[in-house]
């Protein structure tokens, strides 16, 4: 249970949201007060830890609810019915309704973060269109993805999560270890190079995708592929090339000065 846990929620959008959310985190703690990197990451990780702590809490009830409803509901598809069904279980049809405030508060407060997050880096990429504009179009699309259903957009989006996630996190990982190469460029290209083929092997097979004797050869040779996890040892393979590489060779100089590559 603990390891389809942790692979359930590796194959949620938590991660791919939090690089977004982050631009907002930042420009909030920075309009707090925080001036310098070392303020901004104190306060950053202050409200992480308290933000852990609470959801951690929470959940910690929640997977006890989904482990104890089972003899009551049986084996439901999706986490949303358990919830809905154990509070008409719990407290009748004012459970429906209570649940139904609870998950209006929390959906509201990420749809908010999330629009507002990805019109304003959006807005700052291609500033051609307003922020008011992206604010619109984010919107309406949500809403119109939203009609399909949970069970229908977690179907559709797993491909391009297992493609993109491996990616997420290896930059995520590389961010935390920059200081250990100073930032080399090398050291990212072949890292997240290498990544990027397990990622792409991961996605077209959960698209349903068949890549033949390659894909044959990369499920029975390449480690934790059952547990969709094999992009792992391509992200440290390619690290400890990109680590060898900028031992090799130097930083370029361009007009006295030398560059990160």
């Amino acid at each position: 249970a603990v390891v389809q846990g942790i692979l359930d929620g590796y194959n949620t959008m938590d991660a791919l949201a939090s690089l977004v959310f982050a631009i907002l985190v930042i420009d909030f703690v920075k309009l707090s007060g925080a001036k310098t990197k070392e303020e901004v990451t104190s306060a950053t990780f202050k409200a992480g830890i308290i933000a852990v702590a609470c959801l951690g809490f929470v959940y910690v009830f929640v997977a006890n609810l989904g482990a104890t409803s089972v003899q009551q509901l049986g084996l439901l598809e999706t986490g949303a019915p358990v919830l809905a069904e154990s509070a008409k279980y719990l407290f009748g049809d004012i459970g429906a309704l209570i649940l139904a405030v609870i998950v209006l508060l929390a959906c509201l407060t990420t749809s908010i973060g999330l629009i507002t997050s990805c019109a304003k880096y959006f807005q700052r990429v291609f500033p051609a269109i307003g922020y008011k504009s992206y604010v619109v179009i984010f919107t309406v699309v949500s809403f119109l993805i939203g009609l399909y259903g949970l069970k229908t957009i977690i179907v559709a989006a797993i491909p391009v999560l297992m493609f993109l996630y491996p990616l997420t996190i290896a930059i995520i990982a590389l961010v935390f270890l920059n200081n250990t190469f100073q930032g080399r460029q090398c050291v990212y290209a072949w890292t997240i190079g290498l990544t990027c083929v397990a990622a792409f092997v991961s996605g077209a097979e959960t698209a349903g995708v068949s890549l033949g004797a390659f894909g044959e050869w990369f499920a029975t040779y390449v480690p934790f592929h059952a547990q969709g996890m094999d992009w792992i040892s391509f992200t440290v393979v390619g690290f400890i090339i990109g680590f060898v590489h900028k031992a090799l060779v130097s930083k370029p100089e361009v007009n006295g000065e030398e560059k990160t590559a």
